[in-house]
């Protein structure tokens, strides 16, 4: 029997939720927000009545199949129930171009003066890239090749898209996954903390552009654009403007090494260090 794309999105979403399933107190918390925020818009969080996907054709990508609205309904509420947060459809607004880095210029490596302390992001496991990578390609079955784009936070799963990728667009771009972290700690400390995080999957040479305001971590503004290059490294262009009580902004523009970790930009604000740390890999070269 052949199985709907629903049914394959719907068991990674559901293996998503196993290893990332918040406390009771904190879904009860958001469901209410959510709940709030879609009763203003006339909308419903619960499955029997499905949220309606946007229409805009410049702000969402848009199914192709006759049962289109009811697939992504499912899609949509799944995320509400498993993440208990809305899915948020955003495009590139006013994106900054993206800028290669200097030749030569790799990802820095700390001086020997700096204290020696754990830095606060891991690689993207195996597991963790065939897991993105199935998504990725169930979010591209149901919306018809429109080149998706994703981001998981702490407590939220933002998706995004291409309207009309060219076929030379989509014949030339690979799939990479970004995962940033931002860290704090006192400017004589050892220990980071972590501020701000998220893992985004898109394809390379599209920019991903989204705001961020949960409980779980800072409010922010995120920028982010890759380019693979003929010798494997990957040119990331990244800017993060956040808010925990401090304001501020770092961007990098660096060549990273896929499947390895690497210290970025830092800034020093009222006696506070913040950090952004980098993983990438390539993700459409998983063995399936």
């Amino acid at each position: 029997m052949n199985e709907h794309p629903s049914d394959n999105l719907d068991g990674l979403l559901k293996t998503w939720s196993g290893e990332n399933e918040p406390t009771s107190e904190h879904v009860a918390r958001l469901c209410a927000e959510v709940d709030e925020s879609l009763g203003a818009a006339g909308l419903h969080s619960t499955a029997a009545s499905p949220p309606r996907p946007r229409t805009d054709p410049s702000r969402s990508p848009t199914p192709s199949s006759s049962s289109k609205q009811k697939w992504l309904a499912i899609a949509i509420a799944a995320l509400v129930l498993i993440v208990a947060g809305v899915a948020a459809w955003l495009s590139p607004r006013n994106a900054p171009a993206p800028r290669l880095p200097e030749q030569s210029q790799y990802a820095a490596a700390p001086s020997a003066d700096e204290p020696e302390s754990v830095d606060p992001i891991d690689i993207i496991s195996d597991q963790q890239r065939q897991q993105k990578q199935n998504l990725l390609s169930e979010l591209d079955r149901m919306f018809d090749g429109k080149r998706i784009w994703f981001a998981e936070t702490e407590s939220e799963v933002v998706l995004g898209g291409e309207t009309k990728p060219t076929a030379q667009d989509i014949a030339d771009r690979r799939s990479v996954a970004m995962r940033l972290v931002l860290a704090k700690r006192p400017a004589t400390g050892h220990v980071w903390q972590r501020v701000w995080s998220a893992d985004v999957v898109s394809r390379t040479d599209q920019v991903v552009q989204f705001a961020s305001q949960e409980p779980m971590q800072a409010n922010a503004n995120f920028t982010a654009w890759a380019h693979l290059l003929p010798d494997g490294l990957i040119a990331c262009d990244i800017d993060l403007k956040w808010n925990d009580g401090k304001s501020g902004e770092l961007s990098d523009s660096m060549l990273l090494v896929p499947g390895d970790t690497h210290k970025g930009a830092s800034l020093l604000v009222d006696g506070v260090e913040y950090r952004l740390f980098h993983a990438v890999s390539l993700l459409d070269d998983v063995k399936t």
